[in-house]
């Protein structure tokens, strides 16, 4: 009985031991997991909090890049007004330049039709011929000016055609003096296309003119 009581006793504290041991293992084991979360845990956070920096780091930037984008706005709206207003002066300064040019193509034209019918008139125009050639080289001069006057500000083809159409009534009055200038005899043809040019002639520098000024006034 006593052997048995022993026998007992022992295991009994055996399994004591036992359950002391496995108890303390499963304790570090959970310590063991329970450190691990704790350093997992503890880098999420430290990632979050990078993450969280980054973010702001970016909205910052984001932010400054708003405001540059703003200011870039704003400065090239300014710009915009500017270049605005340039061209509308630079469009006047055209104008008020064409202007004058017309004044000049009307008259030198008109000046070397009239001499060169005074010339047929009198049989004795050598004279008025040479004034008349003079006064067809200060037109080309005036109608090129205005033509380019025209393709600076942009003007339609309504503009250039009136134009080109008023250098050919020139071609034709200049190639009248020419062969008179040099003892040609003028022909009813060649009164009828002095005539006729200047008339021609002024309503193409009036269509030409017209749709300048509505150019600017647009």
């Amino acid at each position: 009985m006593e052997r048995k009581s022993r026998y007992l006793i022992t295991i009994l504290a055996i399994g004591l031991i036992l359950t002391n041991a496995l108890w303390v293992v499963s304790y570090y084991q959970i310590n063991n997991s329970l450190n691990r979360y704790k350093e997992d845990l503890n880098q999420s956070l430290a990632t979050l909090n990078n993450a969280s920096k980054v973010i702001n780091y970016y909205q910052t930037e984001l932010n400054a890049t708003k405001k540059l984008l703003n200011i870039t706005t704003t400065l090239l709206s300014l710009y915009n007004k500017t270049l605005t207003i340039e061209i509308a002066k630079d469009k006047l300064s055209l104008l008020n330049n064409s202007l004058t040019e017309y004044k000049i193509a009307k008259y030198s034209f008109s000046s070397a039709i009239n001499l060169t019918l005074g010339a047929i008139q009198n049989q004795t125009g050598k004279y008025n011929l040479t004034l008349a050639k003079t006064y067809i080289n200060i037109t080309y001069l005036a109608l090129n000016q205005i033509l380019f006057n025209g393709n600076l500000m942009n003007l339609s083809s309504n503009f250039t055609s009136n134009i080109t159409h008023a250098i050919s009534l020139v071609n034709s009055v200049s190639n009248i003096i020419n062969n008179l200038s040099n003892g040609g005899k003028p022909t009813v043809g060649d009164v009828t296309t002095l005539n006729n040019a200047l008339i021609l002639y002024n309503y193409y520098l009036l269509s030409s003119e017209y749709v300048m000024i509505k150019n600017i006034y647009k």
